[in-house]
């Protein structure tokens, strides 16, 4: 097992990526520090219940295209920022490591997210 602490330092190095892992069923388990800021999240508490499908724009497309590649790189989409009752739109692309065919007791989706401006 690693430490939240350990992961966010391992992606301090690389700035403006955010983190974000669920179950299968897209229910958030973690997002680092830089996921936090770019979700506009004040803090972890606000996500541990929270589903990526709330997260991502389209974010059916995205799955459905999981489904059928079982890895996806840059994938255009947009985060939706929470912002009170309010929530905005901010282009990112979603790269999702391969996923094996494997099954364990604790299966995992890892959302690698970057900024884009177009």
């Amino acid at each position: 097992m690693v430490s939240a602490k350990a992961i966010n330092a391992f992606f301090s190095v690389y700035p403006g990526i955010a983190l974000i892992i669920t179950n299968t069923e897209g229910q958030v388990r973690f997002i680092n520090d830089t996921g936090l800021k770019l979700l506009n999240a004040g803090n972890y508490e606000l996500f541990s219940e929270m589903n990526v499908k709330n997260i991502f724009k389209n974010c059916s497309g995205l799955f459905s295209k999981l489904n059928k590649e079982k890895a996806i790189i840059d994938y255009k989409t947009e985060v939706l920022l929470q912002n009170n009752n309010n929530p905005k739109a901010f282009p990112v692309t979603v790269t999702i490591p391969g996923i094996t065919s494997e099954r364990s007791e604790i299966d995992e989706i890892v959302f690698i997210v970057k900024p884009r401006t177009t």
